[in-house]
């Protein structure tokens, strides 16, 4: 939840008028402040549940969040900022990070004075957590609040859709659901075609799993990436089962794809429901050398997007941070690009070697699990 506030339209919004009022800025106790959190939640007119709280800043298999309150003259917390640890992963070595996220002040209060001063109490204590870089991804207005701090912009995101039916957009587009009905009705053969899946044989040597939880085959696969190239974060089952599977307010669905002969996790989707169709919050595949068939990568998709299109959904979605290698695969399927709104930012250490490999997009590739929600 990357936002300052939001105005009548739902806008990201916050003021560069100075304030006349004085702040104060203090470190953010869980159990002294969690009414505090709660009531800027509240009066920002956030849905949030109280829910999240525990799960997100108590239970964190890295470590309890940690953040800072903003207060007025009076002594009233009036905003916030959240600090989430993450294991990341470059070039295989484990390194220790920090998300920035639930950057909230409530309206009266939305100018660019208490929204810096959160955000530079935030970076002043990237060395005292021992956390070699902060990333985050946040809305236009705040990313002009974390850039004045000192963070880096490292790229946009790759936002992507796959349509298999275009009723549900052409009703929104057309006034005539008649002329939408017919329209879609030309449409929809052009839109199974254009995916590779449909044309493509499969590899009998996987299969597609729907499973309940992330066991230790899923600790396996997270040991065998190992892209010298990839910055990612670390997918133990540990990490996956509280971010997806305790997740208080949404419901995620797992989908691996195993060896039929060894029953062994190659490569997994995770996804939830949307207004429009299936999103895909997690994509992860390791190639199984040797393997002349249709490999892992291919075969996951493939078979999910059957999966989909037999249950008749509208469309399939993902968003992810990083290269765009995964997005000239994803057209192979019919993925289009859509407009992305939001960077990552990065806010390194002062070791220059790192810093010259977190501030390139093309090494990054995180998903809906290493970022706010």
């Amino acid at each position: 939840m990357q936002i300052l506030g939001h105005d009548e339209r739902g806008a990201a919004t916050v003021s560069s008028t100075p304030s006349r009022k004085a702040y104060s800025v203090c470190e953010l106790h869980l159990q002294q402040n969690r009414n505090d959190v709660l009531n800027i939640w509240k009066q920002s007119g956030l849905n949030v549940l109280e829910a999240k709280y525990s799960w997100m800043y108590e239970n964190n298999p890295y470590g309890s969040a940690t953040g800072w309150l903003v207060r007025d003259s009076g002594g009233q917390a009036v905003g916030f900022v959240a600090l989430f640890p993450r294991g990341i992963k470059i070039n295989g070595k484990l390194h220790s990070s920090a998300l920035v996220g639930d950057f909230v002040i409530i309206k009266e209060h939305r100018t660019l004075g208490p929204a810096l001063m959160l955000q530079k109490a935030v970076v002043e204590s990237r060395a005292k957590h021992n956390f070699d870089f902060i990333y985050g991804i946040p809305n236009r207005q705040a990313e002009v609040v974390l850039q004045r701090a000192g963070y880096r912009q490292v790229g946009p995101a790759i936002r992507m859709t796959r349509p298999f039916r275009s009723h549900y957009y052409l009703r929104r587009k057309l006034s005539s659901s008649l002329l939408a009905d017919t329209l879609a009705g030309a449409i929809d053969p052009i839109l199974h075609w254009t995916g590779k899946e449909v044309r493509q044989s499969r590899n009998n040597r996987f299969r597609l799993e729907e499973m309940w939880d992330f066991d230790e085959r899923f600790d396996d696969l997270s040991a065998l990436v190992s892209d010298p190239l990839a910055i990612v974060g670390e997918r133990n089952s540990a990490y996956l089962h509280w971010r997806y599977l305790r997740c208080p307010h949404k419901k995620y669905r797992i989908h691996a794809l195993t060896d039929i002969s060894t029953e062994q996790v190659l490569g997994f989707l995770v996804s939830y429901p949307t207004e429009d169709g299936i999103a895909i919050a997690e994509l992860q595949a390791v190639e199984q050398p040797g393997v002349e068939e249709l490999g892992v990568t291919d075969c996951l998709l493939s078979e999910f997007l059957r999966l989909q299109r037999r249950q008749m959904v509208d469309s399939v979605s993902i968003s992810y941070f990083g290269s765009k290698r995964l997005a000239e695969k994803l057209k192979e399927y019919g993925f289009a690009h859509r407009e992305a709104k939001q960077n990552l930012v990065v806010f390194a250490g002062p070791d220059a070697r790192l810093a010259d490999r977190l501030f390139d997009q093309h090494n990054w590739c995180l998903f809906e699990g290493d970022v706010d929600t």
